[in-house]
């Protein structure tokens, strides 16, 4: 995570000061004691890392989760869980891959038979975490992408088919990577046939990125015809959605370099 500018850093540190002040004024009538100290800590944690703070950041989740790692109630058992994935992410950051890749694992051997919705959504963060991680190890990374499309493709959440999406571009990316072109090819077009009509921004971002990819991939294979018509089909799904500008601009582009 990149440090915040400092606007974005007043903000949040704001913000964790009004959490800390009503919860110290409300919080004993709604959470139990170890439930606002882990609170206060998370933030303290977060607070760390936003400010570019990576290895404070850390020492602080490990403090949190030997402090309440066994504990069996709920939402410290959730603060955990997001604890353990914030440390999986600043190790990623740091470059610390198998680190990160460890913490991961910890965290769905503590966490991955949890059925409850915001616990699921975490599990498969980390599992996204540690296919970032595993970049540089094509076999490897593409089981982590089979095992999030495995797990998690009949999730209705639009959090974790977000995941599922991402795992099929990135499943589809690394084949292509590998020359495997036209398995990567039928990758991206499952990703399309699934989530093509999915309105969550996450999604369809997932979706515009995978279509442009394939449009590159067909473009350099010499099919130049069903590469305009992949760059004309982005146009056509997303050109009125201004989160998506700056990849409908890419698709027009690279359309206009095909045909002139």
């Amino acid at each position: 995570m990149n440090p915040l500018d400092e606007r974005q850093l007043a903000g949040y540190l704001f913000w964790k000061g009004v959490r800390g002040f009503f919860r110290r004024l409300f919080g004993r009538f709604i959470y139990s004691a170890d439930e606002r100290a882990i609170m206060d800590l998370f933030d303290d944690g977060c607070a760390l890392q936003v400010q570019g703070k990576a290895r404070e950041a850390i020492a602080a989740y490990d403090g949190i989760v030997q402090r309440f790692g066994s504990s069996d109630a709920p939402r410290i058992r959730k603060l955990i869980a997001k604890t353990l994935l914030n440390k999986s992410f600043t190790l990623w950051g740091l470059g610390k891959r198998e680190e990160a890749i460890a913490v991961c694992d910890d965290l769905d051997r503590r966490f991955g038979n949890d059925e409850s919705p915001d616990m699921r959504e975490i599990v498969a963060d980390a599992l996204s975490i540690k296919d970032m991680a595993l970049w540089h190890d094509t076999n490897k990374r593409i089981a982590v992408d089979d095992e999030i499309i495995q797990r998690f493709g009949s999730d209705k959440s639009p959090g974790i088919r977000e995941r599922v999406a991402e795992a099929l571009f990135h499943k589809g990316y690394a084949l292509e990577c590998s020359n495997k072109v036209e398995e990567a090819i039928a990758i991206y077009d499952e990703l399309v046939q699934r989530f093509g009509d999915d309105k969550s921004p996450g999604v369809r971002e997932a979706v515009a990125g995978t279509l442009i990819t394939k449009g590159i991939a067909l473009k350099n294979q010499g099919k130049t015809g069903d590469a305009i018509a992949v760059y004309d089909d982005i146009v056509k799904r997303f050109g009125n959605d201004r989160l998506l500008g700056r990849i409908v601009a890419k698709a027009q582009e690279y359309r206009k370099s095909l045909t002139e």
